[in-house]
């Protein structure tokens, strides 16, 4: 699949990873912008965006320049901070994925799986910081310019269309390219557990953008048919132990040291999905 916009939660994580002070400043040169395509901030050369400034408009507005100065600032170019995002892609354990460049701007040597940025996103969800910066309905930077979400699930800002507003999201993103369509990752709290859902290649049509529902249909048929199944008991023996030329009891009872529980389908149990062995 094509990763399009999900490219950008890679890029915010092996940022986040050599930033030391997120108050410091990167002076934009002419060469840094004129690099950018697509979705932009609007940065303009002699500006001094702070760090959080850059993955804010990263994560918020989808920002390619906010990408392309990050790379610039960390690595002095592009390519060379691509290197390093592929390195932190292999340290997640993306085993189907390539990134060739910052943004997700489309390059046909770029892939990645579902799974592979599940794994990502994974990672992403724990960083709090990030989450911040993902899952802000605006924010003030430190120019005193004000942005908001781009995220159509945060805030309908920039929407005109029907609204797809959920309030049990959290954060993530979203966007589209004509090659790799809709993209979305949604992270959110649903009846009391934590979901996070990844959408390649959807469509949409002139009235409808099919992976903000389809999503969270997903997510409350994943709360709907699955919960927490206690498979071990520590008070409940699964086995037990011969003992030869013993005195009195010729087996002990194996217990576990704790109890197990997994998230898996509801009626695993009752269908006969699920089925346990004890190898001693």
């Amino acid at each position: 699949e094509i990763p399009s916009e999900t490219v950008k939660l890679l890029t915010a994580l092996t940022a986040y990873d050599m930033i030391d002070d997120l108050s410091k400043t990167v002076t934009v040169t002419s060469s840094m912008i004129y690099r950018a395509t697509g979705i932009r901030y609007g940065y303009a050369a002699g500006d001094t965006p702070t760090y959080s400034d850059l993955l804010y408009t990263l994560l918020m507005r989808n920002a390619n320049d906010s990408a392309i100065i990050l790379a610039y600032g960390l690595c002095g170019g592009t390519a060379e901070f691509t290197e390093k995002m592929n390195e932190k892609a292999i340290s997640l354990g993306l085993k189907n994925s390539t990134f060739t460049n910052p943004t997700g701007v489309y390059d046909s040597k770029m892939k990645t799986t579902a799974k592979d940025i599940f794994l990502l996103a994974y990672e992403f969800y724990a960083n709090e910081t990030l989450m911040n910066c993902a899952g802000a309905y605006s924010k003030r930077l430190s120019t005193n310019d004000v942005i908001y979400n781009r995220n159509y699930l945060i805030t309908d800002y920039y929407n005109t269309g029907k609204s797809y507003i959920d309030r049990t999201v959290n954060g993530m993103i979203s966007g589209s390219s004509n090659e790799g369509g809709q993209v979305l990752v949604r992270s959110a709290t649903y009846n009391g557990y934590e979901y996070i859902c990844v959408i390649l290649g959807a469509q949409r049509d002139s009235h409808y953008i099919y992976s903000y529902d389809v999503s969270g249909e997903l997510i409350k048929w994943g709360s709907n048919n699955y919960s927490f199944i206690k498979i071990l008991d520590k008070n409940r023996p699964i086995s037990s132990i011969s003992v030869k030329n013993a005195r009195e009891n010729d087996s002990v009872p194996v217990v576990p040291t704790e109890d197990l529980s997994k998230y898996i389908l509801s009626d695993a149990q009752k269908t006969g999905k699920l089925t346990t062995s004890v190898i001693l």
